[in-house]
């Protein structure tokens, strides 16, 4: 460490909006590290003490082992086509110096792939390993296991691996495992098909304690072949290490091509070429490849059992590919696009979930968006969460406003999801795009670079960047639904307090989480009771006219100086509920000193203008009290009644003039 902020004359700004002061109540670095046990035990240590053994652990493997298990029975034969194709693309897409070693099972295991390393070469055939014939009687999967296991362990002091299996029925028994996998490093992931005579159970989980690391998903039987073949890549590939050099390839465009149907592979800037999988031999004369009205040259490239690729250079427009004969039935069609050097975008996605089996707690979602080595700001990012025939679609954000994100333009973006509705599986979808051309990629600049003790912002230099359409997909399994009362809001990590025309503005984001229907807000004169005597000490504001806003968008509150006492420090923190009173943590502390001046403050800009009941709004729909409004009120409520009094009085009068006086005069 070059120096660490609040020691050795390196001062901490306590009211600085960044990460530091948000998280921790405005201590330094310094106040942070010195009230830390760890650190308090070194200082206790001897002058000399003896150090402790390093131990050091796998983050990603670049050469990685896997085995794998697929059932061969007909439990499985309506998805011969699927299956097969997606495990031969596993194959040929694995980086050299892996190892892969494919058994097949129904009561008896199957060699298809003897267990070896895999060259940057042409790789052998791999026949026709399955053929899903099998009656689904005594299968035994944990014979696979054993057979799996026996395999991995084989020099597992130097190299971990993982297990992917593929079946349709539940594990017939736990077989007896070694204790040294969860030592060596080996993983388990199952991909379990289901359908009516074969639901989910949990019968795979007795094997998790057993593995260093366990997955489990399922797989519906009524899906199309296109959507098994999708979600079986997903699974296959979410194990194996992106490694490139200084390149990228994936997948951009797959279906089931027809003579009727075809494929379209949209356009990327950054491609140097395509590849066009098959999942049956073709030659290049049974395919028509088009960009508008100009024929696409196919190139062979890789032709065995049951698949075959060609590959095309990029054109100025999307590319068009179907059978050439309306004779030939649909076959499955993957396309893979691959970078120039140094044009690739590293895209990756993750969850952080802290749930428990009794209760489902909401998720946090993230997506990383870098080109090359640079952070992408500004990119339109939105999560789809599918369950069943639910849709919800969630706004993720690199904003740096806080609870869930905390450090602005990083390239990090996030957002929360909640609405567990059901326990199950959750398929989550991050798609992400170029926002129209307003994304940029944001370079280091020396001459911005602040302080280091500021904070959360990336202070950096715009550069174009190539025009871009990812998605990534996963899978979360929740395993209950949302309480019925909700969630609470999540912190508000943003709040700050500026001078504005004699008046005080606080401004903060509508928080994610369970949505705020109200705010509690506090003045206080000692920090520490902001902090720790929020409940029972401070000044309570009237927070009640503040109308509730979506997540995201900026909220703001005046305080009139008439109100406060001049020159004095006042802290001030703000909690939330949600409709069933369900409360927030406390926020972050904002500070300000009222002096007659005026400063000049960005509104909430993000914010519309809107009115309100109750109050009034300014534009950017900052709420401010009307010191007026009850003096207002009586006023015209006492004017509202003589001019009802009078009305009455006419009104009689006239009734009187007609249906008396004037029948009399009469």
């Amino acid at each position: 460490m070059e120096h660490i902020c609040g020691k050795d004359g390196r001062p901490h700004n306590s009211t600085a909006r960044n990460k530091q002061n948000a998280l921790c109540n405005g201590r330094s670095i310094w106040d942070v590290v010195k009230s830390s046990e760890d650190f308090k035990k070194i200082q206790q240590q001897p002058a000399n003490p003896v150090p402790k053994a390093i131990q050091f652990s796998y983050i990603q493997e670049r050469k990685p082992r896997f085995v794998v298990l697929l059932e061969n029975s007909d439990n499985l034969s309506e998805k011969r086509f699927a299956i097969p194709f997606a495990l031969r693309r596993f194959y040929y897409d694995l980086p050299p110096g892996s190892k892969l070693a494919l058994y097949t099972y129904n009561s008896e295991v199957t060699e298809a792939l003897s267990y070896k390393e895999l060259s940057a070469e042409v790789r052998s055939d791999l026949g026709a390993f399955v053929d899903f014939g099998s009656p689904a009687k005594s299968i035994c999967t944990s014979c696979g296991l054993a057979k799996a296991t026996q395999i991995l362990l084989q020099n597992s002091e130097v190299e971990r691996g993982s297990i992917l299996l593929i079946t349709a029925s539940p594990l017939d028994k736990v077989p007896e495992l070694s204790e040294k996998l969860k030592e060596s490093g080996i993983c388990l992931h199952v991909l379990r098909f289901t359908d009516k005579e074969n639901p989910d159970d949990q019968t795979y989980d007795a094997l998790a304690s057993s593995f260093h690391c366990f997955s489990q998903e399922s797989l519906h039987m009524s899906l199309d072949v296109v959507s098994i073949f999708n979600s079986l890549s997903r699974f296959l590939k979410n194990p194996v290490p992106e490694l490139n050099d200084d390149f990228e390839f994936k997948t951009v465009a797959s279906g089931n091509m027809s003579a009727q149907i075809p494929v379209t592979i949209p356009r990327y800037a950054t491609a140097e070429f395509y590849t066009l999988w098959l999942g049956r031999v073709f030659g290049s004369g049974s395919i028509e490849c088009k960009a508008g009205d100009a024929d696409v040259e196919l190139k062979p490239d890789t032709t065995a059992t049951d698949i075959v690729s060609f590959t095309f250079d990029p054109v100025d427009d999307d590319v068009t590919c179907r059978l050439g004969s309306a004779k030939q039935p649909p076959v499955l069609t993957q396309v893979q696009m691959t970078t120039e050097k140094g044009q690739y975008f590293d895209f990756d996605i993750w969850i952080h979930d802290v749930s428990t089996d009794k209760e489902q707690l909401p998720i946090l979602i993230y997506a990383k968006i870098y080109f090359r080595e640079y952070p992408v700001k500004e990119a339109n990012v939105t999560v789809v969460v599918t369950s069943g025939n639910r849709q919800d679609s969630v706004k993720m954000l690199d904003n740096g406003r806080g609870d869930p994100d905390v450090t602005q333009h990083d390239g990090i973006y996030s957002g929360y999801f909640t609405n567990f509705l059901e326990k199950g599986d959750y398929q989550i979808t991050v798609n992400v795009n170029d926002n129209e051309g307003q994304a940029k990629i944001g370079k280091d600049s020396k001459s911005l670079v602040p302080d280091a003790c500021c904070g959360s912002k990336i202070l950096s230099k715009d550069y174009n960047v190539p025009d871009f359409w990812m998605d990534k997909l996963t899978v979360y399994t929740s395993k209950n639904k949302r309480p019925e009362d909700g969630y609470p809001p999540s912190r508000i990590l943003d709040l700050e307090a500026r001078i504005y025309r004699e008046r005080v503005l606080l401004k903060w984001t509508a928080p994610e989480g369970g949505k705020a229907v109200r705010y509690v807000i506090k003045l206080f004169e000692n920090k520490d009771d902001a902090v720790t005597k929020f409940d029972t000490t401070g000044r309570e504001l009237n927070a009640s006219i503040i109308i509730p806003r979506d997540t995201g968008e900026v909220v703001g509150f005046l305080i009139n100086f008439t109100d406060l006492n001049e020159n004095v420090t006042y802290y001030v923190a703000i909690r939330s509920r949600n409709e069933f009173n369900k409360w927030s943590e406390i926020s972050n502390v904002a500070e300000f000193v009222p002096k007659q001046e005026e400063e000049i403050v960005d509104k909430p800009s993000s914010t519309p203008s809107s009115t309100t009941v109750g109050g009034s709004t300014t534009d950017g729909g900052i709420i401010k009290s009307d010191p007026t409004k009850n003096s207002s009120k009586t006023i015209a409520i006492v004017l509202g009644v003589l001019g009802g009094i009078a009305v009455v009085c006419i009104l009689v009068y006239l009734g009187y003039y007609f249906f008396v006086k004037k029948p009399r005069r009469n």
